[in-house]
């Protein structure tokens, strides 16, 4: 999202050096810092998919618990005809 605006106001200061009145400096700036905030996000986004995996390996913990087994032995449906 933050790049989509960084996007956007470069199209912005595009228009504006177009029309002849930009001010010096502050379209660069702002689109550089935008686009490199929105990088930074993405990738702490990957670092964190990343470091939750390693997370659940390393818990080794099962899925589920099963506390009680109920008709085990029986089979759940009879095929006999």
């Amino acid at each position: 999202m933050i790049s989509t605006l960084a996007l956007a106001a470069a199209v912005w200061a595009f228009f504006v050096v177009l029309t002849g009145e930009p001010i010096s400096g502050w379209a660069s700036q702002m689109i550089l810092t935008s686009l490199l905030g929105g990088f930074i996000i993405v990738i702490q986004g990957v670092v964190g998919l990343y470091v939750g995996q390693i997370f659940e390996q390393v818990k080794d913990r099962p899925r589920y618990i099963v506390s009680d087994r109920l008709n085990f032995d029986k089979p759940t449906c009879s095929l006999s005809s």
